[in-house]
């Protein structure tokens, strides 16, 4: 399994604390979840951020034998793509409204 191998150290709650991606990705909690998920992930995304969603996507497919709901913006990075809400953007908010109508029993509100 591929994670980003960078090690981020810094100082929390008095003492000195290791980040390193493998401890927080959301790929080790899949197991048990079934909940409706759409996985979004920016076209402009490093390397690095863009395999942790490849991995992710597949094993939920691996889990679920099928696919999730996926989008790639285009044109966006990790920030920029929350960063346009409420904007004249729509890459993304419809898709989430849809999203979220098909999975709540409201279809075509």
């Amino acid at each position: 399994m591929y994670f980003y191998s960078a090690t981020v150290v810094y100082f929390c709650s008095g003492e000195w604390c290791v980040f390193t991606p493998a401890l927080t990705s959301s790929i080790r909690n899949l197991p048990g979840r079934k909940i409706p998920l759409f996985v979004v992930y920016a076209e402009l995304d490093p390397a690095p951020i863009q395999a942790q969603n490849m991995l992710l996507i597949e094993g939920l497919f691996k889990r679920d034998k099928m696919l999730p709901t996926i989008k790639q913006v285009l044109g966006h990075n990790h920030i920029s793509i929350t960063m346009h809400f409420n904007t004249k953007d729509l890459s993304l908010g419809p898709d989430i409204l849809a999203f979220i109508a098909t999975h709540s029993g409201r279809r075509g509100r």
